[in-house]
């Protein structure tokens, strides 16, 4: 057990995945002998069911009185970061999606003594940024992999391939890209592809469907593939179901600090094509584990910036469009060898982030930056 307070700050509620990674980072806190206490929020308009074992952590851990002194480990994107006086040290787990973080939120996360990210590539990028190297720690995330196991997928003779794709509907995401590619790479009967994103307030039912249709068949070689938009909040279970119902997985995001969808696929051990970029590099490194696809750092447009402002005057990577529609054809084209690179991609993100191995890299850690006084049992 801890001989130490540690404090946990942020988000653990909500169906994002940077809430279920909180209640993750939770479970390996536990996992590694230490009794967090909890101060948790919840990112975003929806709420999001529990499972049974992750309420009952949530509960114990706010439970638990917050003593003086130790360490305080917030777990939140950098804008909501406020550290809190008396933290003997301070710790910021966070992520941010372009090739170098700003200026601004570097000078945001001064008060920080150690910055925990999720790659090598985010450090990079901070670090260019302004975050001076010696506070930057690389920690893969403790990923629960229980409830994404792979199925035995049975599809009806003759239907076509589907493909799933998972996120939030923005520009970063690349569904511009996405669709140009599909309407490309298939026409209808071929492929299909299913689209899950979360709801938004205020957005009309049918926009995104529409959106969709039209964007594919901007670019179809014949009748358009069929696109299926679904929009809504699933647990853990209901997400198994929509990767289990699927072909093969593909992203074309132009910013991940990680890539949560991605790294559920690859357990689920579906074949996943994504850019050869930013954070889906260490999930995807080669074509021994899936389907990289290249791409080109530019900068991020106007109306991506007008999407969130600290995306200004930076740079992402975008897709090449032939590319992935290439690679989509070639999943779709060679099913045994698709096969055998998810296989081995379940593999690959089972040792990158293996829970005793995290929980392990987190205690040495917190020994390091802990004050003399502060000592692990």
């Amino acid at each position: 057990m801890s001989s130490f307070p540690l404090h946990f700050h942020g988000v653990v509620l909500g169906p994002s995945g940077f809430a279920a990674e909180g209640r993750e980072w939770l479970a390996c806190m536990e996992r590694a002998g230490l009794l967090p206490s909890l101060a948790g929020a919840q990112l975003g308009e929806h709420t999001a069911p529990l499972r049974v074992p992750d309420a009952a952590r949530i509960a114990r851990c706010a439970a638990r009185a917050r003593r003086k002194g130790g360490v305080d480990w917030h777990h939140m994107l950098i804008p909501h970061f406020a550290p809190r006086e008396g933290a003997g040290h301070t710790i910021v787990h966070t992520v941010f999606e372009t090739e170098t973080l700003p200026r601004q939120l570097a000078a945001a996360l001064a008060p920080a003594d150690t910055v925990v990210v999720l790659s090598e590539w985010n450090r990079r990028g901070f670090a260019a940024g302004g975050v001076p190297h010696d506070k930057l720690v690389v920690l893969p995330p403790p990923f629960e992999v229980e409830a994404f196991t792979p199925r035995c997928r049975e599809r009806a003779a003759g239907a076509p391939f589907r493909w799933l794709s998972v996120f939030d509907w923005t520009l970063r995401k690349g569904p511009d890209l996405l669709l140009a590619a599909f309407g490309r790479a298939f026409t209808r009967g071929e492929a299909e592809l299913v689209i899950k994103t979360t709801p938004r307030v205020g957005r009309a039912k049918g926009v995104l469907q529409s959106e969709a249709d039209a964007r594919v068949g901007d670019t179809a070689r014949g009748r358009p593939p069929t696109i299926r938009v679904i929009e809504g909040v699933c647990d853990d279970d209901a997400m198994a179901d929509l990767y289990a119902a699927s072909d093969g997985f593909v992203l074309a995001s132009r910013g991940e600090a990680w890539g949560r969808p991605v790294h559920e696929a690859m357990l689920m051990q579906i074949p996943v094509v994504v850019p050869h970029a930013h954070a889906l590099a260490v999930l995807v490194p080669s074509d021994a584990v899936g389907y990289p696809v290249p791409t080109q750092c530019v900068p991020v447009s106007d109306d991506a910036a007008a999407e969130n402002a600290a995306f200004h005057g930076q740079r992402w990577h975008e897709v090449d469009i032939d590319a992935l529609a290439s690679r989509l054809r070639q999943v779709v084209g060679d099913k045994r060898e698709a096969a055998a690179r998810a296989q081995r991609g379940r593999q690959h993100v089972l040792a990158l982030c293996d829970r005793d191995a995290v929980a392990a890299q987190l205690r040495a850690l917190l020994g390091r930056v802990g004050a003399p006084h502060l000592t692990l049992a």
